[in-house]
């Protein structure tokens, strides 16, 4: 006679990314669809885990490669994280090519756009100035005296690859 522990993890099935319920590339959903709890209760944890260490986004990045999709179960472990890596490559291509279309319609001089950055960077001071006054640890990379630096390097960066290609500046 089986346990009831091994009862239940046969009921739940295999754990895979789900394909309905995702956001990235459906961990938080598979994973809540395999332990029967609301989704929106694992994406939560992983942004706790991802603000407070940077565990969070490693882990997610770890299970989005390793488990596989929903019907792909069958395939070899090496097939599913190529197929996971892969996914996630193209996922990143995309959202760079809308990040990379954002820019160069801000780039245009539309004063619309302007609102639009000014807006972020208002949303993103303000984020960091609540962050900062609760006091959290924060990992290195997440300081404003690490990324900050680094946003001035890009912006001049960015300044000057314009200004060689004869563009604006």
């Amino acid at each position: 006679m089986e346990s009831t522990k091994e009862q239940t993890m046969e009921g739940r099935g295999r754990l895979v990314r789900s394909k309905s319920n995702r956001i990235i590339s459906g961990v938080c959903g598979g994973l809540a669809q395999h332990f029967d709890v609301d989704a929106t209760w694992v994406r939560i944890g992983f942004l706790i885990l991802g603000l407070a260490s940077g565990v969070g986004v490693v882990l997610y990045l770890l299970l989005s490669v390793l488990i596989p999709a929903e019907g792909r179960e069958a395939e070899s472990p090496a097939q599913t994280v190529q197929d996971g890596a892969r996914e996630l490559a193209e996922k990143a291509q995309r959202v760079g090519s809308r990040v990379a279309a954002g820019v160069q319609q801000v780039g245009s001089g539309a004063r619309q756009h302007g609102a639009f950055v000014l807006g972020c960077i208002l949303m993103t001071l303000g984020a960091w100035a609540l962050l900062h006054n609760l006091d959290i640890d924060w990992p290195w990379f997440l300081r404003a005296r690490v990324w900050w630096p680094v946003v001035l390097i890009l912006a001049g960066g960015l300044l000057f690859w314009r200004h060689l290609r004869g563009g604006r500046s």
